[in-house]
């Protein structure tokens, strides 16, 4: 990813084009250097490299990409975007064809020492299977940090909820009547915690 090479290889070949149509994956996509891998360097070596949140590439979308293509997906996941950061930055930027940073994370991934000031590579969205991908999900991304200097880097891919938990002998709540107001009752004063962005819109 910080691999200062300017190699103009197209980002998404056939065959990378037929997995993000296929498995949905619309995630960030290669960087410049050993992060791209055109269709003839894919066919060559018969694997794609994921780096991905566990449990976000299922193993039928696997299977049914593996069984299509005969290209075999080298699946490793993290559990946090410090993580994701951590083993792409300790590996310098090489080992993974595909990512999936949170696209508010997006910023993390820059280094004004890269080409484009960016570790990643802008995905080209002519090849991206982005009729897959609600529309107002696509829109918002950008202001979510999806677009860097004019250029997407992150299209949406997953999305889930937010939970609430409680201690039922400290509130007297029934699960049906929780709601995120109740991180604001006099009771749970300076007992509450929670993921400052997700509660906040949440909340909103």
């Amino acid at each position: 990813m910080n691999d200062k090479t300017k190699d103009s290889s197209t980002l998404l070949g056939s065959s990378r084009r037929s997995f993000i149509k296929k498995s949905a994956v619309v995630a960030v996509a290669a960087a410049t250097g050993p992060w791209i891998i055109n269709s003839r360097v894919l066919a060559a070596s018969r694997e794609v490299k994921v780096l991905a949140w566990v449990d976000y590439v299922n193993q039928d979308m696997i299977d049914g990409f593996e069984k299509e293509t005969n290209i075999k997906v080298n699946l490793t996941t993290f559990g946090s975007n410090d993580e994701a950061e951590q083993k792409t930055k300790a590996s310098g930027g090489k080992g993974w064809d595909v990512i999936f940073p949170s696209v508010t994370n997006r910023a993390n991934y820059e280094d004004p020492n890269a080409p484009g000031g960016i570790w990643l590579a802008p995905i080209d969205e002519t090849r991206a299977n982005l009729k897959a991908v609600i529309p107002s999900f696509l829109r918002d991304s950008i202001q979510l940090g999806a677009v860097y200097r004019g250029k997407r880097y992150l299209i949406p891919f997953d999305w889930g909820t937010e939970g609430i938990t409680f201690n039922s002998k400290a509130v007297n709540l029934k699960d049906s009547e929780v709601s995120f107001g109740d991180l604001w009752r006099p009771e749970v004063k300076g007992k509450v915690a929670f993921r400052q962005k997700s509660v906040i819109m949440g909340t909103g």
